[in-house]
């Protein structure tokens, strides 16, 4: 299947999409205040395990690219050299949609001294 990195709206619907954290609903609705997005980790036939090896938290809750989309949500993948891999920035949804999205929260299968941890100072 043919797809455009830079737009997610192209991705397979099944592409998974992970945000770190157990992010309770004051958690999510904290964050998307603070920037009117959220941080999410996402790409195109990459297995949920590799995805979550990109997040430092030890807890991590998954949705799909299609029920993204379906909620009313827009997927900006960024590609920078200060972001994990695949990252991405979540807009348009409120807390609580995500909320209603996300999966519950489930441990990191990544054991911590294997995550992304930045670039080196």
């Amino acid at each position: 299947m043919h797809y455009e990195l830079a737009d997610p709206r192209t991705w397979p619907d099944s592409t998974i999409v992970v945000r770190g954290g157990v992010n309770a609903l004051e958690e999510l609705r904290d964050a998307l205040q603070a920037s009117g997005g959220i941080s999410v980790i996402s790409r195109p036939g990459v297995p949920f395990e590799k995805l979550a090896a990109s997040v430092r938290n030890n807890q991590v809750r998954r949705t799909t690219v299609r029920a993204v989309l379906d909620a009313g949500g827009q997927l900006v993948p960024t590609f920078g050299s200060d972001e994990p891999p695949d990252h991405c920035d979540l807009f348009g949804l409120t807390a609580e949609k995500l909320d209603s999205i996300l999966s519950a929260s489930e441990p990191n299968p990544v054991p911590k001294d294997e995550r992304w941890r930045g670039a080196p100072p």
